[in-house]
């Protein structure tokens, strides 16, 4: 049978400078993902361009499976320049939000709940192309280049071939909002409710990929769980 795993990295560093590191959590949920991946077959093994895609699926890699193939539509959304784009647009657009950026803006590695708000608030516009910033990819852009690259993903299952795709929140729930017709800012908003290191599932079913599960952790104890 042919299915692929979309796999969101582990916990990384967003408390540091750097985020795009795995965080000591982040490297502790990635081995938890190897016991339950461990002895599973794959065809191919596809991960994204940034740091903590990579360092994923080294810790979670096994012997068995075959080379590792970097590919660029696995990429996550561009959060941080987004933020630096668009935060003082929404400042002087919505001034009841104020108060809320003004809180963490210019701080290093900032999470909680008024980022996530206003990072949400963002999100929507800028997946729609409502804010287009000059020097990121437009979100049009972004859905598709994932477009594409879930054709030749849907032609891997077609042809009974198991994958493995080490990836990001926004990219699984993009995927997920295509292979459900769904509106991209509904499901776009999923990226919020995603665990590290969870599974989310697809099998070639009638001639087309379809959703089997969403989000699957129950390899991370619930003491490990995290959602940044």
């Amino acid at each position: 049978m042919s299915f692929a795993y979309l796999i969101r990295h582990g916990q990384a560093s967003a408390s540091a400078e750097d985020y795009d590191q795995l965080s000591p959590l982040g490297f502790e949920q990635s081995e938890r993902l190897r016991a339950i991946l461990q002895g599973k077959s794959f065809d191919r093994i596809l991960f994204g361009p940034r740091r903590r895609h990579r360092q994923t699926l080294k810790q979670a890699q096994s012997p068995n499976w075959p080379e590792p193939e970097r590919v660029e539509w696995l990429d996550e959304f561009p959060a941080k320049e987004l933020m630096d784009y668009g935060a003082p647009i929404l400042m002087q657009r919505e001034p009841h939000l104020r108060p809320i950026i003004e809180s963490f803006w210019g701080q290093v590695g900032v999470v909680g709940e008024e980022y996530a708000e206003i990072l949400q608030i963002l999100c929507d516009e800028w997946i729609t192309d409502n804010i287009s910033p000059p020097e990121i990819i437009r979100g049009s852009q972004y859905l598709n280049n994932i477009q594409e690259g879930m054709r030749d993903l849907a032609k891997d299952l077609r042809e009974q071939k198991r994958v493995a795709l080490f990836t990001s929140a926004g990219t699984i729930s993009c995927m997920m909002g295509k292979l459900l017709n769904a509106d991209i800012k509904t499901s776009f908003r999923s990226a919020w409710s995603m665990y590290n290191c969870s599974i989310t599932t697809v099998r070639h079913f009638r001639d087309a990929p379809m959703l089997v599960s969403f989000n699957a952790i129950e390899h991370i104890t619930p003491s490990s769980r995290t959602f940044i």
